[in-house]
């Protein structure tokens, strides 16, 4: 039986809306899929877009770039120094204090005689005074202040008679943290000559004074024997050798210089 033209026209628009709205509908899932990507195609997104980013240096990378700059900074500078004979002997780590102009490292020079009976002489304790006033003015950034209380000293000195055996007549002691800031130093004049024929004279005492007080602010030895810093102290005087030593360590951090490696905080002896 056919269908009336009406019916006919009227079942064919029905049809027609049907599959336009299942069409529609496919399109809408297809834009929600779109809109809503799934894990791996975000995760892509995301390292795309860190790619992009700065991204944080290594902690190790930025020391090495640190220490990279400290030793270009010396190797400036070095010449008419022995700061590469300091790091050759000190496995490449400088020590030194932090910088001290307004508040001065407070120095305690003890009085007792090492044979005891009475006070040590005035002309010792004036030599190791006037050692400090002279390094204090080579311009490194130290200033020193003298105390009574040993308690609450930066730097210490007392006196022995001699070392035994041992070929010194000063000893000195720092002790450092684990970055290679000094934090006290303590040094020990003996009065005696090494030949055992009597006491050192003050200009001698003085000299000593001045070897002491340079590894007490973190200086080492040198094989250049006309400074001051040489183990067999022969000058009277600073150098200008050591002065230019000093400042060049007081103008870079301590720590390694050639290495990043984590360090303890050792005490550490020169003699």
């Amino acid at each position: 039986m056919r269908l009336p033209t009406l019916d006919r026209l009227l079942l064919a628009t029905l049809s027609l809306v049907g599959a336009l709205v299942l069409v529609e509908l496919g399109s809408a899932a297809r834009r929600e899929r779109a809109d809503r990507p799934d894990a791996a195609g975000l995760d892509s997104a995301r390292l795309a877009a860190d790619a992009s980013l700065p991204q944080p240096l290594d902690p190790r990378a930025t020391d090495s770039l640190e220490r990279a700059e400290i030793r270009q900074r010396i190797r400036a500078r070095q010449s008419g120094t022995y700061l590469d004979e300091m790091l050759a002997l000190g496995d490449s780590v400088l020590q030194r204090w932090p910088e001290r102009r307004a508040t001065p490292l407070r120095v305690f020079i003890s009085d007792a005689h090492p044979r005891g009976g009475g006070p040590i002489t005035r002309e010792y304790v004036q030599a190791v005074r006037e050692a400090f006033t002279r390094w204090e003015g080579t311009e490194v950034p130290l200033r020193f202040t003298f105390t009574g209380d040993s308690a609450t000293a930066d730097i210490a000195i007392g006196w022995a008679r001699s070392f035994g055996d041992a070929p010194v007549l000063g000893r000195t002691k720092v002790v450092r943290d684990a970055q290679c800031w000094i934090l006290r130093s303590t040094i020990t004049l003996a009065i005696e000559r090494r030949d055992g024929q009597g006491d050192l004279d003050a200009p001698t005492m003085r000299a000593l004074a001045l070897h002491e007080v340079g590894h007490a602010i973190g200086l080492d030895h040198t094989r250049d024997t006309t400074t001051i810093m040489t183990p067999r102290v022969r000058a009277r005087e600073l150098t200008l050798a050591d002065i230019a030593t000093a400042q060049l360590l007081y103008s870079v951090p301590p720590g390694p210089v050639a290495t990043a490696l984590p360090l303890t905080a050792p005490r550490r002896r020169w003699e």
